[in-house]
């Protein structure tokens, strides 16, 4: 998307990254399925083995309100002895 959104629909992309992000989270914490409502007005449920899906989502919402990717984390390997 090129340009600047209007404030209008910033406003609603923000709305719809605040529900994503909270649905991500609702999984991470063990809900089974979640919805969300997309920007088409059809409504899409994730679940657990979905939670890839749902990250695309979440960063296209970001790229479209000009924030930097999220950051993926890589996992710290622990040695014992």
């Amino acid at each position: 998307m090129s340009g600047t959104l209007p404030e209008v629909d910033l406003e609603v992309v923000r709305a719809r990254l605040a529900q994503a992000e909270s649905a991500r989270h609702q999984l991470l914490t063990g809900t089974k399925v979640v919805q969300v409502v997309l920007a088409d007005g059809r409504q899409v449920r994730y679940s657990d083995s979905d939670r890839a899906a749902l990250d695309q989502y979440i960063e296209e919402l970001r790229r479209q309100l000009g924030y930097a990717p999220m950051r993926r984390r890589r996992a710290i390997g622990l040695r014992f002895g």
